[in-house]
């Protein structure tokens, strides 16, 4: 709690109406994972904080409030979020939702990963809103792509259907494991690119 007001001090050191007025940006899946019911409070006065002093002042028609989660966990928290941003300014266009989803590596369990992305529907359907879904290229994805052991046509096209797709370039992991499918091998990266072209032109 402590470190959430912190928070909602520092807004009001920044110049968000002009200099920083394309929004603010919090990260991390964990922010809406809280169940904690003075947690929640707390960091629902930082969102009206961020409502009435950066969204409604904000003279940037860019100006958004974005956020990437990763979708594990009950989103009745994340709705309360955006549905007391969408009340207070009357428009989705002050919202940037991403989710995180990936196809190996990301989830502990089968469970954890369809709950992500029931959660990423429930989010679209909910709000009438397409979504910002993120996944990491790796070689593993490539690989499973184009022998098309993961159907990436009907994941698109049905799973994601009216939603915002794109690939993250898979940076480093200090985990202290060894992954030999994570890092694309670069020409399987150069026919992929072909292959995307040819056959997914809208991503």
């Amino acid at each position: 709690i402590e470190e959430i007001h912190k928070i909602r001090k520092n807004l009001d050191y920044i110049d968000w109406k002009d200099k920083f007025a394309d929004g603010i940006s919090l990260l991390g899946g964990e922010l809406y994972f809280i169940t904690d019911k003075d947690i929640q409070d707390e960091f629902m006065l930082l969102i009206d904080d961020i409502i009435n002093k950066i969204l409604l002042v904000s003279t940037s028609y860019r100006c958004r409030y974005s956020t990437v989660t990763n979708g594990m966990y009950d989103p009745a928290f994340l709705f309360r979020v955006i549905d007391r941003i969408k009340e207070k300014t009357g428009d989705m266009r002050f919202i940037d939702v991403n989710f995180s989803y990936d196809i190996k590596y990301r989830y502990p369990s089968e469970e954890k990963r369809l709950l992500a992305l029931e959660n990423i529907k429930k989010f679209r359907d909910r709000y009438n809103y397409a979504v910002g879904v993120q996944m990491i290229l790796t070689q593993y994805l490539i690989d499973n792509i184009m022998s098309n052991k993961f159907d990436f046509r009907y994941f698109l096209e049905e799973e994601l259907k009216g939603c915002n797709f794109c690939f993250l370039y898979p940076h480093p992991i200090h985990s202290g494991f060894k992954l030999n499918d994570f890092f694309f091998k670069r020409e399987d990266f150069l026919n992929f690119c072909i292959y995307l072209k040819e056959n997914f032109p809208q991503i």
